[in-house]
């Protein structure tokens, strides 16, 4: 087959992969299959006809999702690490979050016309993504067990690269579940470390923390609305200034900036924009996620992410790549 048409006919039925994934996870079949099982054991057990179960399990098999070995079918070890609920790394949930923004990228045509999200013209709603969040804590909660198995990759990563001996406390400025704190307390347990978020997801916070063996305090507050807090010589901001506009980054770095004592420590860790504009894929993706969900939010290059830190009187800029799937800024206030 010519590539040509190869490449166009795998983005035609991008779509249809997903859904695959996303029907398997509905009906449980990746829970059902991590023992191996014939069509007919599938079938009764999503209570679904033969025809149809068949269909859905042989697009699987393509996919390399299953195998299937004597007219048995079962999970692939990636499948089991990675889309079985049980599993410490699960991103089922993150299928299902696509799922909540998808309806906005069918508006992609207009956001690109009007530069804005598409909130309105798909929900009837002017309310974003975070605020329709915030309103409901089960789906917060899933959004958040979501976004902890992304942050504890980076938050290994960090704590490995980032030399925190002569550091005395930390505060994750939309710190979610807190999995960097704990994780940065159980290497350094010396650093003080806090969870600086809003009430709504501090209270959800409390529940994850519960879990760890470490000591972890909360600030709720809101960063758009008032100054952050001071007494921490590190401050972080883990894949956060991408859901803002340009203006209101400025106002959050200027913020870190006031916060931090002389010699204060700034990470941020975000992906990055190629300078030349070709990609990469990922990134570019999530830059138009970011337009049609977000007020004004997008990815931006490591230039522009310097930039607007010197902006803001930080100096001694260091951008570390490949930590835990993020690229890795350190800046520092000047004594």
């Amino acid at each position: 087959m010519d590539k040509s048409f190869a490449l166009v006919q795998d983005l035609l039925i991008g779509s249809w992969k997903f859904q695959v994934v996303v029907t398997c996870l509905q009906l449980k079949i990746f829970e059902k299959l991590q023992q191996s099982a014939t069509l007919q054991e599938v079938a009764t057990q999503i209570s679904a006809p033969e025809e149809s179960t068949q269909k859905i399990l042989t697009a699987s098999v393509a996919l390399g999702l299953l195998h299937k070995e004597n007219e048995q079918y079962a999970n692939t070890p990636a499948t089991n690490a990675l889309l079985v609920e049980s599993s410490p790394a699960f991103m089922g949930n993150l299928f299902h979050h696509v799922c909540d923004v998808n309806p906005l990228w069918l508006n992609l045509t207009d956001a690109i016309r009007e530069n804005s999200n598409r909130w309105l013209q798909t929900t009837g709603s002017a309310e974003g993504h975070f605020a329709t969040l915030y309103k409901d804590p089960q789906r917060l909660r899933k959004f958040m067990e979501t976004m902890h198995f992304f942050n504890e990759q980076v938050a290994k990563a960090l704590a490995e690269v980032v030399d925190f001996s002569s550091r005395k406390a930390i505060l994750d400025v939309g710190g979610a579940t807190g999995i960097l704190c704990d994780i940065i307390h159980k290497k350094y347990p010396h650093m003080q470390t806090t969870v600086y978020d809003l009430e709504e997801v501090c209270q959800i916070s409390r529940e994850f923390t519960e879990k760890y063996d470490t000591n972890i305090a909360f600030h709720s507050g809101n960063f758009l609305e008032e100054q952050l807090p001071s007494g921490f010589d590190v401050i972080y901001l883990g894949w956060v200034l991408h859901d803002w506009s340009t203006e209101i980054q400025l106002q959050l770095i200027e913020k870190c900036y006031e916060a931090l004592p002389e010699g204060g420590m700034l990470l941020i860790t975000e992906n990055f924009l190629a300078e030349d504009g070709s990609g990469p894929l990922f990134t570019s993706l999530l830059s138009l996620d970011m337009l049609v969900s977000t007020d004004g939010g997008g990815e931006s290059t490591q230039s522009q992410y310097c930039e607007r830190l010197q902006q803001n009187g930080f100096r001694d800029i260091e951008v570390k790549e490949h930590v835990g799937g993020r690229s890795l800024i350190i800046a520092y206030k000047k004594i």
